[in-house]
């Protein structure tokens, strides 16, 4: 049986503080095989496989610059 798509969307300002809290909060989801992701009654887990995609995108115009991270892996038990 297919499994149901799921999908979460969060976007903000925070302060840099705030931004390194969140990305060790990754780091430790990476660590321990679960991402737990939470806002506005949305609720949704993931569980990152052994061999992981990583790409890194990031551009500079004017004053504005960009960095782009994403991860993507099978699901358990995929292959």
């Amino acid at each position: 049986m297919a499994k149901e798509k799921s999908a979460f969307h969060f976007e903000s300002y925070q302060d840099k503080n705030t931004v390194i809290k969140y990305l060790k909060a990754l780091k430790d989801g990476f660590e321990n095989n679960e991402i737990i992701l939470n806002t506005s009654g949305k609720h949704l887990v993931l569980c990152p496989g052994d061999l992981i995609k990583m790409e890194i995108r990031s551009d500079a115009s004017g004053n504005t610059e960009r960095l782009e991270l994403s991860f993507s892996w099978k699901g358990p038990g995929k292959n």
